[in-house]
């Protein structure tokens, strides 16, 4: 009974009579009440969706997380999958019911899925437009250019990585890194006493709030607490704000509307008069300093060299944004 099924199943994934989505649904639907397998039914059946989307060419080059908002939905989901399960005429007005509630529900997990790929997208090419105004003038398909366009796909690098991934000589790629390195871009992480690595604070926060977005029902954790576990905010940026020296005790003016809302660390900035806050607790310290090596502008109050990306241990807080 159960090849004939599945023959039946693979006949209609090769059909065109249906909307992709709506056909998408009720693939994985069928695939997940046959229940073919004695172990890895889930995850094939995930995989099904994107197959029936790719043949269809709706989305032939990226893999939208629907199942992860799926799995968001848990309880809806279970019931989405179990309201097509109709006892009767196939024809009949409640079987209809079934199919059309499940597929309502997989059109919303896609509608979602998409947005929020999409959000983060948007989110890389900021990023990716922030680090070319941090460093400055930056030669068309050098190193640091290739490095830059890379590293949303690769937050995680070796050297020797990136020298594949890049198609450049170590050498190359190793001045890349450095300069990446020295503006703040990347920031090494250990590994071993013989080869360096390096992570792209920026690309893997933006993972992270992904990841809260996909797993929060509303998409916003703080307003929609996570239906499971998500990731620990990693890395928080201080605010360096510069004063006149004849307003240093003054109230705090930003300089733009960008300041965080929560950054945990305090960093002496080294050009007098610099004033730092923490947003956390509300301190605020005077810069003695002359060693540090902080660089705001008038354009961007935030610290943006390397020693002001301090990494923080904090607990995870499921309510966190």
């Amino acid at each position: 009974m159960v090849p004939a099924l599945l023959n039946d199943l693979i006949a209609f994934c090769n059909d065109d009579s249906l909307p992709a989505v709506a056909q998408a649904a009720l693939a994985h639907e069928q695939f997940e009440t046959i229940h073919p397998f004695v172990d890895g039914n889930g995850r094939t059946g995930r995989a099904l969706i994107h197959l029936v989307l790719r043949r269809r060419d709706l989305a032939r080059r990226v893999i939208i997380p629907v199942s992860l908002i799926l799995a968001t939905w848990s309880q809806s989901y279970v019931r989405g999958l179990t309201d097509p399960r109709y006892r009767g005429p196939a024809e009949s007005r409640a079987a209809h019911e079934g199919n059309n509630r499940w597929i309502a529900l997989f059109a919303a997990a896609c509608q979602r899925a998409a947005a929020d790929a999409a959000a983060f997208e948007q989110r890389t090419l900021e990023i990716e437009t922030t680090w070319r105004e941090r460093l400055g003038s930056v030669r068309a398909n050098s190193s640091v250019d290739l490095l830059l366009r890379a590293l949303p796909g690769a937050p995680i690098i070796t050297v020797n990585g990136a020298a594949k991934l890049l198609g450049r000589s170590f050498v190359a790629t190793n001045n890349a890194i450095d300069r990446l390195d020295a503006s703040g871009i990347l920031q090494q992480v250990p590994l071993d006493r013989r080869n360096r690595a390096f992570e792209a604070p920026d690309v893997i926060q933006a993972f992270n709030d992904l990841e809260r977005r996909l797993a929060s029902p509303g998409g916003d954790t703080r307003m929609s607490p996570p239906a499971r576990t998500v990731p620990r905010r990693r890395y928080r940026r201080c605010v360096v704000l510069r004063l006149a020296r004849s307003s240093i005790d003054s109230p705090w003016p930003l300089a733009d509307s960008h300041k965080p809302s929560n950054v945990p660390g305090v960093h002496l900035g080294s050009r007098s008069p610099y004033r730092v806050r923490c947003a956390s607790t509300s301190k605020t310290v005077s810069s003695p300093s002359s060693s540090s090596h902080c660089s705001p502008t008038s354009t961007n109050p935030y610290c943006t060299t390397r020693n002001c990306l301090k990494r923080v241990r904090q607990p995870a807080q499921g309510g966190e944004a």
